[in-house]
């Protein structure tokens, strides 16, 4: 009877190991499950942020490029302004010159004239001389 015992307290020993084990399966398979959802998820986060980060730089070159055109695009509209302006000067530079250039003549050419008639007189004058003092000592 005691040996009954022993191997009924067996049995259940068995049973209740058999049983543990099933329950430590479950519990493995369960926490792998787990486990593997959570990898998974948190896999899913990083493409998710991998994703967005991806998405905000090619913005970010597209607005750099965008930037840099317009700031391009401005320094050439303040460049053509000032080479306008310069030309506008330069333009208004010649036609001073051209202005000075004419008077300069101008001038030139009535002190020319004047001179010329200044000799002209003068020798009228030595020429009128020289007759008087040449008809005087014939």
């Amino acid at each position: 009877m005691l040996i009954l015992q022993y191997e009924n307290l067996l049995y259940t020993k068995d049973m209740q190991l058999l049983n543990l084990e099933n329950k430590l399966k479950h519990a493995k398979e369960e926490l792998n499950k787990i486990i593997n959802t959570k990898v998974f998820s948190r896999g899913n986060n990083l493409i998710y942020e991998l994703d967005m980060s991806t998405r905000q730089l090619r913005l970010m070159k597209d607005n750099v490029f965008s930037l840099e055109k317009g700031i391009k695009e401005k320094v050439r509209l303040y460049f053509d302004k000032d080479l306008e302006q310069t030309r506008v000067l330069l333009d208004e530079q010649k036609r001073k010159f051209k202005e000075y250039q004419i008077s300069l003549n101008s001038t030139m050419r009535k002190n020319v004239a004047e001179r010329i008639n200044y000799i002209d007189e003068e020798m009228k004058l030595r020429v009128e001389a020289y007759k008087d003092v040449h008809n005087e000592q014939d």
